[in-house]
């Protein structure tokens, strides 16, 4: 039976539970064993029974006021779920302080180094774990990704390549053939420990960057032009380029308000338009406004390992028709 006090303090306020779940987040006890390895899912699992012991707490409230209040189970029920609150509480700050103390580093490539593609490179980093009293499988057997960053023409990086995902290596050593696909230039490693996990994620990336060359010649253009630079709206250019060392080539129209291209009666304006290996094309250049206006033609020469030279373009005036 719910005794007179207990029923007094339920009666009291609505803060005595709110309270009690401040208590539940900040002491140490122990009531159940929590065998999640994750913060975040700790801290969802503390919000849903934190939200049970409220439901519970509002029947309880509804039953004294009714008068049907006529055992302690649902009393008994909301302290078991604090008690719970209680060791999440315990176990999210393990986890929290856990996941500080990890510590990796990228040893190979560091920085200043040169990678040609075809060879193999030996990929090395070293690790600190913190200590791992809650048996966390990700601690015990850590797993690894590792990415090639490319480093921009502004000195940032971004994710390039994934090199490897969820290697399990403890010697931190991971064999690399650098493939020849790839563009010639400055990259950087980057390895993410437990890459699929919130609770260990710890990372690191070379301090500086390396090169890779590919041995390959990169694709150029020599150059692009046009039998005509200013034509009357309706009027077709032919068009001519070349390049060496080229796998794909691409024509860019930029085109001003009211104008217009089309290749084949299909419009290709402001769009990027593979030509493939072709070398010329014709195209109807439309312009609907009052006034002259111009087109801008970029070309993109792209080659076998991802290289690309877009340094040339051209600009063609059109007048309106009448």
């Amino acid at each position: 039976m719910i005794n007179k006090m207990t029923k007094l303090l339920l009666k009291t306020s609505y803060f005595l539970l709110v309270i009690l779940f401040m208590v539940g987040f900040t002491h140490q006890a122990q009531a159940i064993s929590v065998s999640i390895g994750d913060p975040k899912e700790v801290y969802d699992l503390w919000n849903n029974i934190r939200d049970q012991a409220t439901t519970e707490y509002n029947l309880l409230q509804q039953e004294i006021k009714a008068g049907t209040a006529t055992t302690d189970t649902r009393y008994n029920t909301i302290i078991a779920l604090i008690h719970q609150l209680d060791s999440l509480s315990a176990k999210f700050d393990e986890l929290t302080k856990l996941q500080d103390k990890n510590i990796l580093t990228v040893q190979y490539p560091n920085g200043g180094e040169t990678f040609e593609c075809g060879k193999d490179y030996t990929i090395t980093w070293k690790t600190k774990i913190a200590e791992n009293p809650l048996g966390i499988d990700e601690l015990t057997n850590p797993t690894f990704g590792i990415y090639l960053s490319a480093i921009d023409e502004f000195g940032g990086s971004y994710i390039y390549k994934n090199i490897v995902n969820n290697l399990t290596n403890k010697n931190n050593t991971y064999n690399w053939s650098v493939p020849c696909d790839i563009r010639a230039g400055s990259y950087k490693i980057r390895i993410v420990g437990n890459p699929e996990s919130k609770i260990t994620n710890f990372e690191d990336s070379s301090n500086a960057s390396f090169k890779i060359t590919t041995g390959i010649p990169d694709a150029t253009i020599d150059s692009i032009s046009a039998d005509k630079s200013n034509i009357i709206s309706g009027k077709t250019i032919n068009m001519s380029w070349s390049g060496s060392n080229v796998k794909e080539y691409r024509l860019y129209f930029g085109t001003e308000f009211g104008t217009g291209v089309s290749m084949n009666g299909k419009s290709v304006a402001a769009q990027s338009i593979s030509m493939g290996l072709q070398t010329s094309a014709s195209f109807e250049y439309i312009n609907i406004s009052d006034s002259p206006k111009k087109v801008y033609v970029m070309l993109e020469a792209y080659g076998s390992h991802e290289d690309r030279d877009s340094s040339k373009q051209i600009e063609i005036t059109i007048s309106p028709s009448n």
